[in-house]
């Protein structure tokens, strides 16, 4: 009877053995669709999500609005700071682009003005390729990866016409010249100082400065007369950078020379615009 019982415990605890081996563990990970680890075969959640870090969209030079009858013509140098360590010395890249549109109610939509070329001093002429909405914009190509070549910073408007009429119009204002910003990273609800290192071109008291801070959810920004500056430093309030969200952004500077024409009873508004950008990061 003894033995009887020994062996029923030996069976019952095989059994019990066989029973949790049997038993399958679930598999762990980040089941958060939104992250970016996230594991679509996980069952159990282990705590282990990360997500991207917000980043804004790099921005382009200023957008200018008016309202009635108008043209405007945008020529834009965009310029990036290469710095290739090693000791090297850091260099300047500057990329031409050009947009035109022309408006008979403000703004709120665009005429066709036929084919809109720049031809500057050297009588080299960029087409300016027409959107969906009527206004024209100059891309780099394949062929020509840095842009309009402004040179002498004299270069000429011209289009054919269309519902708009046909226009030629040289601009010798000129371009600012914006030294690279040498600010750093940005502490959301903290004061921020945006240095640029130096600003010089031919002035005039029509000229204008907009400075830019660009994050993830929103951006703050200042649009100055030049001869209100001063020194190269430009101060955000804590307010303004506390309304900021965390992430990857832009510090940005936008020099812009600016003049008008009126012909035919239309004015057109002529901008030449210098733009320098930083990537920053806003914590």
């Amino acid at each position: 009877m003894k033995k009887s019982f020994i062996l029923l415990g030996a069976l019952l605890v095989v059994f019990a053995l066989g029973f949790s081996s049997c038993k399958k563990s679930k598999k762990k990970g980040c089941m958060d669709s939104t992250a970016s680890n996230y594991d679509s075969s996980a069952e159990e959640d282990d705590g282990s999500c990360t997500y991207p870090t917000p980043s804004a969209s790099q921005p382009a030079g200023y957008t200018p609005t008016y309202t009635g009858t108008y043209g405007a013509l945008v020529g834009i140098k965009t310029v990036t700071t290469i710095d290739p360590g090693f000791g090297m010395p850091k260099q300047d890249m500057t990329l031409g682009t050009a947009v035109a549109f022309f408006s008979e109610n403000g703004g709120s939509s665009f005429q066709d003005a036929g084919t809109v070329t720049i031809k500057n001093a050297s009588n080299t002429i960029y087409n300016l390729t027409k959107q969906s909405n009527n206004s024209y914009v100059y891309t780099p190509e394949a062929t020509n990866t840095t842009g309009i070549d402004f040179g002498s910073n004299n270069y000429q408007f011209e289009a054919t016409g269309g519902t708009w009429p046909a226009f030629s119009d040289w601009n010798y204002d000129g371009f600012m010249t914006i030294g690279e910003i040498t600010s750093t990273d940005v502490t959301v609800g903290s004061e921020y100082v945006l240095n640029f290192d130096g600003l010089s071109g031919p002035s005039s008291n029509t000229d204008s400065l907009y400075i830019a801070l660009h994050s993830p959810s929103g951006s703050k920004f200042k649009m100055i007369g030049r001869n209100q500056m001063t020194g190269n430093t430009y101060t955000f309030t804590t307010a303004e950078t506390g309304a900021l969200g965390k992430g990857t952004g832009y510090a940005q500077v936008v020099g812009i020379k600016y003049n008008y024409l009126t012909t035919s009873g239309r004015t057109y508004y002529k901008l030449n615009e210098t733009v320098r950008t930083k990537m920053i990061t806003f914590k």
